[in-house]
């Protein structure tokens, strides 16, 4: 399995997840210790989304090497295969995403109440995330994956063999 493929798994399970995580367990125990599971899980998600595109336009020798994190991820994407796919109106959505696992990774102090969790920084300036906020991102992160999926089904099976020029590794019945 490819690089892009096993990131774009990672993403799926990720997201639905997240989303399960939301959408059923926090319904049924009401816990919101949940929303910080379901914002990493979000998180990680999208991050899978991204890299499963540039792990696929790398594979095709569409762009150079980048960096494994999410913020060289985030800028790679941004400045390469955002354009390539015409995808850019997704960058906002990751912006968002990113500052929000910046803050949250950097928080000194981080508590949930009243059906959000709320990061504070260093200079006790606070941002909440709301259950509404989260779904919204994870309605995001589902359309921002399925795009990504019509990228990366990859046509490598139908395609001649690099190994194997003459040959096709299409079906003959097809």
């Amino acid at each position: 399995m490819e690089k892009f493929q096993i990131a774009r798994k990672e993403a799926l399970r990720r997201i639905k997840a997240a989303d399960h995580m939301l959408t059923q367990t926090f319904n049924l125990v009401k816990d919101t210790r949940l929303l910080i599971s379901v914002f990493s899980n979000l998180r990680i998600g999208v991050e899978s989304t991204v890299a499963s595109i540039l792990h696929y336009d790398r594979a095709f020798k569409k762009i150079p090497p980048f960096h494994d994190n999410f913020g060289s991820k985030l800028n790679h994407f941004s400045n390469t295969s955002a354009r390539l796919h015409k995808m850019e109106r997704w960058v906002p959505f990751l912006a968002k995403i990113n500052e929000l696992f910046e803050r949250h990774k950097g928080s000194p102090i981080e508590f949930t109440k009243n059906n959000s969790f709320i990061i504070c920084d260093d200079h006790y300036n606070l941002r909440t995330v709301t259950v509404k906020d989260l779904k919204q991102f994870i309605d995001d992160a589902k359309q921002f994956y399925a795009e990504a999926e019509k990228i990366t089904i990859c046509l490598l099976y139908t395609s001649p063999s690099p190994r194997d020029r003459t040959r096709s590794r299409m079906p003959s019945s097809a």
